[in-house]
């Protein structure tokens, strides 16, 4: 199943570009789809970049071709700019992917889905069917505050109740959190009495607004976020925390656990850590984001609609705390604070004095159930939790999204990484890493597959775990951590740990441009090779760049920069192209790198040289499009014959463009009997006059194919026959 939210102003592209993405992964999850793989690939200068919408539905109808049933949700499809287009599209795929593909959408009236769709089943929710919803939920709202309103006639307290009822129907237009926000406003959590003439002003506002309905939810939003901080900073500190943590984490834990994570925050908090608080619960929480989150079936925090999210970073009056950098921030420096303080304070004194009493007493005493109990800091309490297991895995993930300038001024982030002697966090982060005991779930692949290589290296001894140091920064592209590991590192930038890695080659293949960027920068030697896969395997710059595994785990945005960088940085370039050369025949690419090649100006032999071997096996195929870049005199007679065997009767033609072949000779003819494409053979009967004996070849060939005999027929006659 699929699914895709549409908001303003979202396109048909937005859309199914979307839906591509959530499909475009292998049905095991660990590599994305070779079919988007080369489509992205092929969308190079000084070509468009920009997928066309026919590219996505081509992409699209490919990706489903793979499974049995897919199921598509389209939610709010009357938000989408160009529903009309997006139905259309959707319309092609079901007509050629009709027996797999099942749609859902949901959309106000003024999208005719059965117009495009005409077999569809709906069911009309109505205006005044929701308006009966809206109306019961409001009715059964105020009547829990009804004997807090202050108003001692009831009449009036009647009518007050009734214009809410009105107002909120009227301008509602089917919303519920619209009216459930301007509730929120009307009837504060945290007050015990409400005032009519309060509510009367926000009644005022809602009936004189010029707004939008956006507009007016974005507005709803801020009144409660007002609201939910008014009691002090401590509602807003944990309320912060959470959206946070929300906005950025790669794995949802347990309400328990995150709100040991968000007293953790509080805890390094200056405001607060010295403070006598009592223990933070879930309800205590949910309180202080009211309207914003809501604790889910699978007791997990989350939004209470995605448009908390949308309003958060997008309209909030302090919307520059919840950016992505600083969102990872946040989480970066929770998960070192509870590995440090794990590592600091392992087990607390409270515990020490329990186990020490115990020791004391006879077996079987019951006396120490009488020891005072205080409350547990809460990373006493996350020992051995989940959210410990989290940092292991995902500290390094949070920190390369923020900023240096940000996160090297970090206390903890310095202390833990970039100290002058290794510090005993890491020490233990990495004893932690050898344990394997980090995420094994397959929605942590990145962490995984990084922690699995980190967990290889030896680590006998302080000097090696400096040189550690080196590889933990090129996987995770911290330079600063690399920069660290080189002052305490006595060998060097160019260690070779693990199968002759070195820290370039690490960066190289985890898609870390930054680490490789500085590490040419200071001195990596380019030419250096590593030795895991035996066999006289090229194992440099080119292979780890496009090396299966890993690195394809990473985006591959992140590994073209990689690749940008080797080419133009000036310590690299020409070993990577002398690299890239050698290693035209295997790459995983050919016809990118000899675009690599030829924007390098390498020389044209090159090329005859791959197409040459190239042709033997497959043909030219997508190679033809380096034709012109070839000396015709390298294009030999031998790989003409190639061509005619191989390709198809387009690409026969454009070879025979460029030599000025006007003659075709036997072995041309034997070779176009032999083609897959019977329009090669009726392009040398129409277009030449053979010369030779078509009889005689078509006797010794044993000719059996009847497309082949039809042309000969169509340009012989019978008589050729008999």
């Amino acid at each position: 199943m699929v699914y895709f939210y549409c908001i303003s102003p979202t396109t048909s592209n937005d859309v199914v570009r979307s839906l591509v993405s959530q499909l475009a992964w292998t049905l095991n999850g660990k590599e994305i789809e070779s079919s988007i793989i080369d489509m992205f690939n092929d969308a190079q200068p000084p070509q468009s970049t920009e997928p066309t919408p026919e590219d996505w539905l081509k992409a699209l109808l490919k990706l489903c071709q793979r499974v049995n049933k897919v199921k598509m949700v389209i939610d709010a499809l009357d938000e989408c700019r160009d529903f009309g287009r997006l139905l259309k599209t959707l319309e092609r795929l079901k007509i050629e992917r009709g027996n797999c593909v099942r749609f859902l959408f949901s959309s106000r009236l003024n999208v005719n889905v059965n117009k495009v769709f005409p077999e569809s089943d709906g069911v009309i929710l109505t205006v005044e069917d929701t308006s009966e919803d809206i109306s019961r939920y409001i009715a059964d709202e105020v009547r829990s505050k009804e004997e807090d309103i202050e108003c001692n006639v009831e009449a009036a307290k009647k009518e007050l109740i009734n214009r809410i009822n009105l107002a909120l129907i009227s301008f509602a237009g089917g919303m519920f959190k619209w009216v459930a926000l301007q509730l929120a406003v009307m009837f504060p959590m945290d007050e015990q009495t409400f005032y009519p003439e309060n509510i009367q002003v926000q009644l005022q506002n809602i009936e004189n607004r010029t707004l939008n309905k956006e507009q007016s939810l974005n507005n709803a939003y801020g009144a409660v976020y007002t609201l939910n901080n008014k009691p002090g900073p401590y509602n807003s500190r944990v309320s912060m925390g959470l959206y946070k943590w929300l906005l950025c984490c790669k794995k949802a834990l347990p309400t328990e656990e995150v709100v040991k994570i968000i007293e953790l925050s509080l805890d390094n908090d200056p405001d607060f850590e010295k403070l006598t608080r009592n223990p933070l619960s879930t309800k205590v929480v949910l309180h202080c984001c009211s309207n914003f989150v809501i604790r889910s079936a699978d007791d997990t925090f989350r939004f209470a609609h995605l448009s908390v999210e949308e309003y958060l970073v997008n309209y909030c009056g302090v919307k520059v705390e919840f950016q992505p950098e600083q969102c990872h921030f946040f989480v970066m420096k929770m998960c070192l604070a509870l590995i440090s303080t794990r590592i600091t304070r392992p087990v607390s004194k409270q515990k020490q004095e329990l186990v020490s009493n115990l020791q004391q007493r006879p077996k079987g005493s019951k006396e120490a159930e009488m020891l005072p109990q205080k409350r547990a800091s809460p990373v006493e309490r996350i020992h051995d939790s989940s959210f410990l297991k989290y940092s292991i895995s995902y500290w390094a993930y949070h920190s390369r999204r923020v900023p240096f300038e940000i996160r090297s001024n970090e206390i903890l982030y310095k202390s833990f990484v970039l100290g002058p002697k290794l510090s005993l966090s890491l020490q233990w982060w990495y004893s932690r890493i050898k344990a394997r005991k980090f995420e094994e779930t397959i929605d942590s692949q990145y962490p995984r597959n990084n922690a699995m290589f980190l967990s290889e290296l030896p680590v006998p001894d302080q000097n090696l775990l400096e040189s550690c140091l080196l590889m933990l920064g090129a996987v995770f592209d911290l330079p600063e951590v690399i920069s660290n590991g080189l002052r305490g590192c006595g060998e060097g930038i160019d260690r070779q740990i693990f199968a002759r890695r070195t820290p370039l080659l690490v960066a190289i293949y985890y898609g870390s441009p930054k680490s490789v960027q500085y590490l040419l920068d200071h001195g990596a030697n380019p030419c250096l090779k590593s030795s895991g896969h035996g066999g006289g395997t090229d194992e440099g710059m080119v292979f780890w760049v496009t090396r299966q595994g890993s690195s394809h785990q990473t985006k591959v945005e992140e590994r073209l920069k990689v690749e940008e960088i080797l080419l133009n940085n000036k310590h690299s370039r020409q070993a990577f192209l002398n690299q890239l050369e050698r290693s035209l025949m295997i790459h995983p690419e050919p016809l990118r790198a000899m675009k690599v090649l030829h924007q390098a100006e390498i020389e044209t032999p090159v090329f005859a040289n791959i197409i040459e071997k190239q042709i033997k096996t497959e043909g030219l195929g997508k190679l033809i499009d380096f034709l012109d870049c070839m000396n015709d005199e390298n294009f030999d007679d031998e790989m003409v014959l190639g061509v005619i065997h191989f390709d198809s009767s387009k690409t026969v033609k454009r070879v025979f463009e460029f030599k000025r072949i006007e003659k075709v000779t036997e072995l041309m003819v034997q070779n176009a009997l032999k083609s897959d494409d019977p329009e090669t053979f009726a392009y040398f009967m129409t277009e030449f006059d053979p010369g030779v004996s078509i009889q005689k070849l078509v006797i010794d060939e044993k000719l059996r194919r009847p497309e082949i005999w039809k042309i000969i027929l169509a340009v012989k006659g019978s008589h050729f026959v008999n």
